[in-house]
């Protein structure tokens, strides 16, 4: 007992001889900060679409990484996965909208989710690629975007998958009335069933990762995506009969979960958007420049590439039917108006 009293008087005479030094200026005892900086914040976002990974699709998302690097001094990154990784386009929606996926590039089956996507199922809408920007870019395509959110999905931007042209492994198409008795693979909504219908071909709604398959296998004769598509996923030496039909302009809508938007600090979220746009604008310069080169190899590896007279296929019938269709049950006549006339 007299050794515990001894040594708790030792400890007491250690600090209040301590408290006194430091009282009378022995040594400066700096105030711990009231409130130290927090750690910047550190996200990294998963982007998926269903493309090769040496589609412009990809390189678009990773130039919108690095300028989110440049940007946010590496707070925000992404990582991509090409090849459907994280899913088919209708996964990626849906992904979105309950937030199991961060981010997706995706095209038709996003009118499932909302309606007004209906208008990019509308053939010849466009003229030219400076055409569709002029709508998708400005407040009519950014209204497009916003109106997501009601479907729990935030629209980011609008990238590109371009015009669209009809390929098979049966027959050079030079008309529409040569697709007649050919089995046609469509994305999974009821214009492009309405189109081919109306051509008198059978179309079959299939995902893209099974088209290489079906193609080799006779299951389908053809389908109709744009050149770089066509090349980057080797179509063509499946199915070497390309036609430069044009008959439909696509873009690719950048969408988002809304979970993971809101994961984004305030101060930084113009810096996401701006990203996203460049890395938009860099994907949709690199489509254009390389689509008359992937033409060449394309032909040095065995396809027959046809210059088809659009004129024939503007003034068809299966045209007509399209419209009469989703004009203006879908899609509200005013918006197909503003998108004809953009400038």
């Amino acid at each position: 007992m007299f050794k515990t009293r001894k040594i708790v008087t030792v400890i007491l005479m250690v600090s209040f001889m301590a408290v006194l030094f430091a009282g009378c200026g022995g040594g400066k005892q700096e105030p711990a900060a009231p409130n130290a900086p927090a750690e910047p914040v550190k996200l990294v976002f998963k982007a998926g679409h269903v493309l090769a990974a040496d589609h412009p699709y990809q390189k678009g998302l990773l130039k919108m990484d690095e300028l989110l690097n440049e940007k946010t001094n590496g707070q925000i990154r992404l990582e991509v996965f090409p090849g459907s990784q994280l899913g088919g386009e209708r996964e990626l929606c849906e992904g979105a909208q309950t937030g199991t996926v961060d981010l997706g590039l995706v095209t038709a089956p996003l009118a499932n989710f909302d309606q007004n996507w209906f208008i990019f199922d509308l053939p010849y809408l466009f003229d030219s690629k400076a055409h569709a920007y002029a709508f998708l870019d400005g407040p009519d395509g950014k209204a497009m975007l916003d109106g997501l959110a009601g479907k729990n999905i935030k629209g980011v931007a609008f990238f590109e998958t371009g015009f669209f042209n009809v390929f098979d492994n049966e027959r050079p198409l030079k008309t529409p009335d040569d697709v007649k008795g050919l089995t046609i693979r469509t994305m999974e909504n009821q214009a492009y069933l309405t189109y081919f219908k109306a051509m008198g071909a059978n179309p079959v709604p299939m995902a893209y990762g099974e088209i290489f398959t079906a193609l080799q296998n006779n299951t389908i004769n053809g389908t109709l995506i744009p050149i770089a598509s066509i090349y980057t996923s080797k179509f063509h030496e499946v199915a070497p009969y390309v036609s430069r039909t044009q008959n439909f302009y696509c873009p690719t809508t950048l969408i988002m979960s809304l979970a993971s938007w809101n994961k984004i600090p305030d101060d930084l979220k113009d810096e996401f958007m701006a990203a996203a746009e460049g890395g938009r604008d860099y994907m949709r310069q690199l489509l254009t420049d390389s689509e008359n080169e992937q033409i060449e190899k394309m032909k040095a590896e065995g396809a027959e590439v046809i210059e088809v007279d659009k004129n024939v296929w503007k003034n068809h019938a299966s045209v007509k039917a399209v419209y009469d269709e989703l004009v203006p049950a879908k899609v509200p006549q005013a918006l197909v108006d503003k998108a004809k006339n953009a400038k």
